[in-house]
């Protein structure tokens, strides 16, 4: 009675329902499957689909038996999506949610979800995308990363520095060095592909911070050496780099090339920080 009512008590019933499509799925499938996933594919004048999409963006969650039921769903909400919710909180929910199942359960993650996101992507979508991908990151463990890197973040990553589906902007490339902190066993080979993105400026960036706070400079000093150098290209002064000192001194402190080294005490030299 609820999914089929059409004043607003029973658009509001279905947002409710929506909400908690993933335990309907698992409570009552049958109806779940008859009555509220074919909801979220129709036209988007009709009076049930904006209430389906609201509730689930709210409070909504994917589960591995919900989210192969949503891909299609999801892909041709893309677009409306993006046009619909330019700076929002559901924005960024639809843009978590599909970054979930593009990652975890599409089976073509580069070849169709990747192309399909960056032809209508603002530029709030993207960052939010690549935040995501931060995100997920922090909670994996190793084996998680190399699951992801070698099904596509690796591809995506090359893809992106090579310009395909979208040129790369600063801020997104500010939040992919974002990610090699996180990583665990990858950070080396991640390191060498990220050294082929341009510096940009990272006064806001935490990258510092959590490089000294981590153990990659114990573990793998001469990749950590290497991007801070990449990164320190655009540096200046004046720039505020939370943690560089501290990374300047662990980092000379290790067995490096002289080389290596020697730029090291170069950017240091330029950020006037005493590492001695």
């Amino acid at each position: 009675m609820i999914v089929r009512d059409p004043s607003t008590a029973g658009k509001q019933g279905t947002a409710v329902l929506a909400g908690q499509l993933a335990f309907l799925l698992d409570a009552e499938e049958d109806w779940t499957r008859a009555h509220l996933l074919p909801r979220f594919s129709e036209h988007p004048d009709t009076e049930g689909y904006w209430p389906v999409w609201d509730g689930f963006l709210t409070t909504g969650r994917l589960t591995p038996a919900l989210a192969p039921l949503l891909e299609g769903a999801f892909l041709d909400a893309l677009p409306r999506m993006l046009t619909r919710f330019n700076s929002d909180r559901r924005l960024d929910r639809f843009v978590d949610l599909f970054t979930g199942i593009l990652a975890y359960f599409s089976d073509d993650p580069v070849g169709t979800w990747v192309p399909a996101f960056f032809s209508d992507a603002t530029r709030a979508a993207r960052l939010r995308f690549a935040s995501e991908i931060e995100r997920h990151l922090r909670r994996m463990d190793d084996a998680q990363q190399r699951e992801w890197w070698e099904r596509w973040l690796q591809r995506y990553w090359t893809n992106r520095i090579e310009g395909v589906p979208a040129l790369l902007d600063d801020g997104e490339i500010a939040l992919m060095f974002g990610w090699l902190p996180a990583l665990k066993s990858l950070f080396p080979a991640a390191v060498e592909l990220a050294l082929r993105m341009p510096p940009v400026p990272l006064s806001a960036s935490r990258i510092m911070y959590d490089l000294d706070r981590g153990e990659h400079w114990r573990e793998t000093p001469e990749p950590v050496a290497k991007l801070v150098v990449h990164l320190g290209k655009k540096a200046s002064p004046a720039s505020v780099w939370h943690g560089a000192r501290e990374v300047l001194v662990r980092l000379l402190s290790r067995n490096l090339p002289d080389d290596l080294r020697k730029q090291l005490l170069e950017l240091a030299t330029r950020l006037g920080l005493s590492v001695s």
